[in-house]
């Protein structure tokens, strides 16, 4: 059992995915009695990285808009040694730098879209489903493609692709000619879509 003093560096025992240079403290105020007092950022290529308090860094953008620009950012930390740390970025113009974890779309113009994990992409994908405002595709970094979609699909006679959301039923003449009734359940993407069908 290695046990630390309170406020001393825990270094290579926990991995933050921060670097040497961002080592995590011992801080037994917090739930998990570890203190990692770092701003965490995805870089423009989706890599992770950190600032500490008061540490400026340089951050590029692009946009079909503007072109390439570059903002000037303050990582910002508060209450560190306590129960109630809290960080913050400032930079330029109300930019805010993605969290680690997003997904990177570049677009035709070059301009790279950033969809937090877990978020709808938007416009920026469409699926077999059809319109995203009706069944969007999700960022999700648990897998492999980084795309989710979680809703069943149905072939169709005349309709084509039919989909259902988990929860939904449908009706539809599937290939055979048949007329279908479809409940759809989707509670995850390792389960994966499980129709239930009469």
């Amino acid at each position: 059992v290695i046990e630390f003093q309170e406020g001393s560096s825990l270094g290579d025992l926990f991995d933050n995915g921060c670097g040497k240079d961002y080592p995590c403290f011992c801080n037994p105020e917090l739930p998990g009695q570890v203190e990692c007092p770092y701003c965490a950022f995805a870089d423009p290529d989706g890599s992770a990285n950190c600032a500490a308090d008061d540490e400026q860094f340089a951050y590029e953008t692009s946009s079909e808009t503007n072109g390439k620009e570059v903002k000037q950012c303050t990582c910002r930390v508060t209450g560190i040694g306590t129960a109630n740390v809290q960080t913050s970025i400032e930079c330029d113009d109300d930019f805010e730098p993605p969290p680690i974890g997003s997904c990177m779309s570049r677009l035709s113009t070059g301009e790279i879209v950033i969809t937090a994990d877990q978020q709808s992409y938007g416009d920026l994908v469409v699926g077999p489903c059809g319109s995203p405002d009706d069944f969007p595709a999700f960022c999700n970094k648990a897998i492999p493609s980084e795309k989710e979609y979680p809703y069943c699909q149905f072939n169709s006679q005349s309709d084509g692709t039919v989909c259902a959301k988990n929860g939904q039923t449908v009706e539809f003449v599937d290939l055979m000619g048949d007329t279908q009734s479809c409940e759809c359940k989707y509670t995850s993407v390792a389960l994966g879509p499980q129709p239930a069908c009469k």
